[in-house]
C-alpha cells in the first residue's frame, strides 16, 4: 500500500530516522561492522598506556598507569574469552600479538 496524500509524505520525511530503528548516519538496514573501529582504538590505547608505563621520566605516574593497563588487559581479555565468531577472534590476533610483545618486553623489576 502506497502512502497517502501529500500531508503523510512530508511528515515521513521530517521524522528522524532513528524513530524507525535507523541509527543516524547510515543508510539501509544493514548494522555497520565497526570491528576494524574496535580494534584499532583498543590497539591504540594499549600503545599509548605501554608507552606511558615505560617512559622513565614518567616515573610519578607509573602507577596508575599500571593500574589502568591491568583494568584495560584484564577487560581486553575477558572480553575475547566470550568471542564466539571465528572472524571476530581472528580479528583481535594482532592486538593479542601486540598485548603479549609489550608485557614481555617489561622489565622483571617492574612486573615483580
Amino acid at each position: 500500500k502506497k502512502w497517502g496524500g501529500y500531508k503523510e509524505r512530508c511528515l515521513v520525511k521530517q521524522t528522524p530516522k532513528w524513530m524507525f530503528g535507523i541509527p543516524p548516519g547510515f543508510k539501509g538496514k544493514s548494522k555497520p561492522n565497526l570491528l576494524k573501529q574496535e580494534t584499532s582504538s583498543l590497539a591504540c590505547g594499549l600503545r599509548i598506556l605501554f608507552r606511558m608505563y615505560m617512559d622513565e621520566s614518567r616515573t610519578s605516574a607509573w602507577e596508575e598507569v599500571q593500574q589502568r593497563l591491568l583494568n584495560v588487559c584484564s577487560e581486553a581479555l575477558s572480553y575475547f574469552l566470550t568471542l564466539t565468531s571465528e572472524s571476530h577472534r581472528e580479528a583481535w590476533t594482532n592486538l593479542l600479538l601486540l598485548f603479549l610483545t609489550k608485557v614481555l618486553k617489561i622489565n622483571d623489576e617492574r612486573v615483580s
